[in-house]
């Protein structure tokens, strides 16, 4: 599970800014995704209710506030090390001369920035929010 997961990672980061900033955006479908085809659909929650119990506050499945958490979490510190790594990384003239707008690499940090920072408030948004609705032990099965 390790190496693909450090290889996304890796992946990530060396594609250069303007492919880690669309990357961490498609990221973000994911969880957004996922709500909206909950609420519609139900999920495995309608064949197994027992195995797959549904939080009655969220009607999301149990724990799955505390996981987006922890997701919003992990982009946050891969912002915060994009924020560092990518302007020593790449190279800004290049996107000058690639999109023809200078400045654009300057941009593109600007988002990460505001895209970290939005990461880090939705974070700390979930955790509150996890805390008061989610039970101790959310696990599923349990």
């Amino acid at each position: 599970c390790v190496p693909p997961i450090a290889i996304a990672f890796l992946a990530l980061f060396i594609s250069g800014t303007d492919y880690f900033l669309g990357g961490v955006l498609a990221l973000l479908t994911g969880p957004i995704a996922y709500v909206i085809f909950k609420r519609k659909y139900g999920g495995l929650w309608k064949t197994d209710p027992e195995r797959h119990p549904v939080n009655p506050k969220t009607r999301l499945a149990m724990g799955d506030t505390k996981r987006m958490a922890w997701m919003s979490g992990f982009l946050t510190a891969v912002g915060l090390i994009a924020i560092f790594f990518l302007p020593w990384y790449d190279q800004p003239q290049t996107y000058a001369e690639v999109y023809g707008i200078e400045g654009f690499f300057d941009t593109l940090m600007s988002g990460i920035r505001w895209l970290t920072a939005a990461f880090g408030l939705v974070t700390a948004a979930l955790l509150l929010v996890a805390m008061r609705v989610e039970p101790k032990d959310s696990s599923p099965g349990n």
